[in-house]
């Protein structure tokens, strides 16, 4: 029986795929756990509309991040730290504290978009990478002890 899988099953194949298995198989366990129905013209009217809509979905997120890459290339940002005397921060800034900041600034940037070599730990001015899938910007990140 060809079946078309709706969810991942480990050893029959991945979300998607169309299989070719055996009646009892789907009939007694893939299609009453909804992991799988069977291939008709439905079925593939559904599963190419799902692709499609996955496509476009892709398509407008990259659009979106391209276009946050513009906004922020060579973007000048300050951010405020707790630090002592000689400029020595008290929390050095990882990839997760700066996303957060830029995402309070108004930027939503994820922390696996942000490439650091290691941890801000000094106060003053950094160059950081941000990294939107093959587009790289660099931003000017400024930072400032508040005490």
């Amino acid at each position: 029986m060809k079946i078309v899988l709706l969810k991942s099953v480990k050893g029959v194949g991945q979300k998607g795929d169309i299989k070719e298995v055996s009646n009892g198989y789907a009939r007694n366990f893939l299609v009453p756990q909804s992991l799988a129905a069977s291939l008709d013209k439905h079925t593939l009217n559904m599963l190419e509309g799902q692709i499609r809509k996955a496509e476009r979905t892709k398509e407008k997120v990259k659009k979106d991040r391209s276009k946050l890459a513009r906004k922020l290339d060579r973007q000048r940002i300050t951010l405020r730290a707790k630090a002592d005397e000689s400029g020595t921060l008290y929390a050095g800034l990882d990839k997760k504290a700066v996303a957060r900041e830029l995402s309070a600034q108004g930027f939503e940037v994820a922390a696996n978009e942000v490439r650091l070599k290691q941890s801000l730990k000094r106060t003053g001015k950094h160059t950081v990478e941000l990294a939107f899938g093959k587009e790289k910007v660099n931003i000017k990140l400024e930072i400032i002890s508040e005490n």
